[in-house]
């Protein structure tokens, strides 16, 4: 063998080896970054949550959610414990559970408030309320929401829509048998609000002031 053939079996055998121990490599971090990633989860997970007592329904535990500002108030969602050992940490992660109230934080008050007197409901079609936009987006006064049922959780399922400003000192029980919210908007001052009750498409306007119903058409939609 001469040394320019010898020389290129040597280099082809670094290569080989040079690529074992690049795979090597690339495995055993992609296992160190998995089992940092499982132990963050499960540390994340087993943090202790603030919890509600929850008297009606104890083996479902309650706990606080997130928190948003809203005007000179504060809302806290309430939502409904993860039991299964997972990682759930409410609407902002990866996984789902149930909206079932919300808390009222007012500033200087010592006391908050609940949406609803009970925790027998979820809440779902959040849709906030603005006025008529000055710019871009308009300021939010308020929210409307629909209750349905906590033991019958399907997508056809009705419950009670509810619209509440702010502070939530306002609240407005608006109709039952809703199952869907299509459109909130407030056009030449009037909050105008298009949901399907009963298998029927329902117009319905407001004062955005006071979240008084001011009138509501039953919309016929003509065949096709």
């Amino acid at each position: 063998m001469n040394s320019s053939k010898f020389f290129r079996t040597v280099w082809r055998v670094n290569a080989v080896v040079i690529l074992l121990a690049a795979g090597a490599i690339s495995l055993g971090a992609g296992a160190l970054l998995f089992q940092e990633f499982r132990f963050d989860r499960n540390n994340r997970g087993n943090q202790a949550e603030l919890r509600v007592d929850n008297t009606s329904t104890p083996e479902l535990p309650l706990v606080l959610g997130r928190a948003i500002e809203v005007g000179e108030s504060i809302q806290v969602e309430l939502l409904q414990a993860d039991t299964t050992g997972g990682l759930t940490s409410g609407l902002s992660s990866g996984g789902y559970r149930p909206l079932k109230n919300i808390l009222f934080i007012q500033s200087g008050a010592k006391d908050g408030r609940w949406l609803l007197p009970d925790n027998n409901h979820v809440l779902v079609e959040r849709t906030e309320l603005r006025d008529e936009p000055k710019g871009k987006t308009g300021t939010s006064f308020g929210t409307a929401i629909v209750a349905k049922s906590s033991t019958r959780q399907t997508e056809s399922e009705t419950g009670r829509l509810i619209l509440f400003n702010q502070s939530g000192r306002t609240v407005v029980d608006v109709a039952s048998d809703v199952r869907t919210i299509q459109l909130a908007a407030v056009t030449n001052g009037e909050l105008r609000i298009l949901y399907e009750r009963n298998r029927q498409l329902v117009l319905a306007a407001f004062d955005p002031v006071t979240l008084q119903k001011r009138r509501e058409d039953e919309i016929q939609v003509p065949k096709l």
